[in-house]
């Protein structure tokens, strides 16, 4: 089950088949000014954050700029996303997914995500700039009966605060059949590449090749771990 807190998006689709987004123009979330705003309803006591991060002092409930869950052959193709109040594009348990020539610049606030492919089949990621907050395209595995499965990534660039490319730390189920090739990563503060199962989860099948980074934490991280996550 998808429990990251952000079930809320500017834009939103469940269950739907054949839906797109193609041509010009930016969707802008304003995320830092919404964000902000959540953040001062809290603390007024106008609208409670169930969720609040006491630790980092920030609101967890933030709205996504696209969330699209359960759908099948989705298209998006030749646009722009910008600021969102937390994750980018994000796609959980869709099947037949394609995100080509796409411009996402995410760093108006914390947890700013690229894109993050949840428990997805059959995805492609091509020709698509990345300039994010915290991790550029990261594929998580919310649900123990569920994977990620034939997942291509290809000819994209990525800055990053956090890493460029990473499977996890959300790792319940799986990933398999993942290829990633030809990607081009600068100023990125953690891995290049980042491969993590510490929630039980499968990896089987992945293919890296013709990675060129520049001024990063490092190149490749591997992890096999263990944490106890509550509810899983």
């Amino acid at each position: 089950m998808n429990n990251d807190h952000f079930d809320q998006a500017l834009i939103y689709a469940d269950g739907a088949e054949n839906i797109g987004i193609t041509g010009g123009g930016c969707v802008d979330g304003q995320g830092r000014e919404l964000a902000l705003t959540i953040d001062s309803l809290h603390h007024t006591g106008e609208l409670v954050d169930p969720h609040y991060n006491t630790y980092r002092k920030r609101p967890n409930t933030r709205p996504k700029l696209l969330f699209v869950r359960g759908c099948r052959n989705v298209r998006i193709h030749r646009a722009s996303f910008r600021s969102s109040a937390a994750w980018g594009l994000s796609f959980s348990l869709c099947t037949d997914v394609t995100l080509d020539s796409l411009h996402i610049e995410n760093r108006a606030y914390w947890n700013n995500d690229g894109i993050d492919i949840s428990d997805c089949k059959d995805v492609r990621i091509a020709h698509c700039d990345v300039n994010s907050a915290d991790d550029g395209i990261c594929l998580k595995s919310y649900n123990r009966d569920a994977c990620n499965d034939r997942v291509s990534i290809a000819h994209c660039r990525i800055i990053s605060s956090a890493s460029a490319i990473k499977f996890g730390t959300e790792s319940g189920g799986g990933f398999k059949n993942v290829t990633i090739d030809d990607i081009r990563v600068k100023d990125t503060y953690r891995s290049a590449i980042a491969i993590e199962s510490v929630d039980g989860a499968a990896i089987e099948n992945i293919r890296v090749s013709n990675i060129h980074a520049v001024n990063t934490g490092n190149a490749i991280f591997i992890r096999l771990g263990h944490r106890a996550m509550c509810g899983m």
